[in-house]
């Protein structure tokens, strides 16, 4: 089952980062933060901040953010992870995972065209067949996953707004992408709530 972005929060604040702490240096325009947990090295990150760029490295991934404010600590308080995630600008993690993608699609049906679209009800029946079928499902990555939401969505003629709803159900933002910014939130609660 899908965990709500509440519940990633709370793991990874609880969980990842429970004994991290922050050492920032900075010098020319550059703020270098570790963010590290001293007793291992699970889930260390490094954070530079230099103008409106953010770049992060370590054992979770790494990945560039160009920003439309100034990074530095105490901007990213007030931030949401759909917002900081808009300004990502290259990764090398992928940004969604489709783990769900069987039961997402099911919830899809089910809610959307089941009560308000008879017309559809032998195609969503076909769909709903396929997906229950393991060897049509298998292991499969991003890419096939898109392709297999597009083949449904082409089956039912989804509009753009339905489009994006569907694409909702079926992926989850990657729990890194959450981590990048929950851990610059705790660098600034360590650091400047401090005093």
């Amino acid at each position: 089952m899908k965990q709500t972005g509440n519940q990633i929060i709370k793991n990874i604040r609880d969980s990842w980062f429970k004994d991290h702490v922050a050492t920032v240096t900075g010098f020319d325009g550059i703020t270098i933060i570790k963010w590290r947990n001293p007793k291992c090295f699970q889930y260390h990150m490094e954070y530079i901040l230099r103008d409106h760029n953010l770049f992060i490295s370590g054992d979770i991934g790494s990945a560039v953010y160009n920003l439309t404010w100034q990074a530095k600590l105490g901007s990213f308080k007030n931030i949401n992870v759909g917002y900081f995630t808009e300004k990502l600008a290259c990764s090398e993690r992928d940004k969604y995972d489709y783990d769900d993608f069987e039961e997402g699609t099911k919830r899809f049906i089910n809610e959307h065209f089941y009560d308000d679209m008879k017309e559809h009800k032998e195609e969503l029946e076909e769909i709903k067949q396929e997906l229950s079928d393991p060897s049509y499902y298998g292991e499969f990555g991003p890419f096939e996953a898109w392709l297999r939401a597009e083949e449904v969505s082409s089956k039912i003629e989804l509009d753009g707004e339905l489009g994006e709803c569907y694409s909702r159900e079926v992926r989850s933002l990657n729990a890194v992408f959450y981590a990048y910014l929950i851990g610059l939130q705790m660098i600034e609660e360590q650091i400047l709530d401090k005093g």
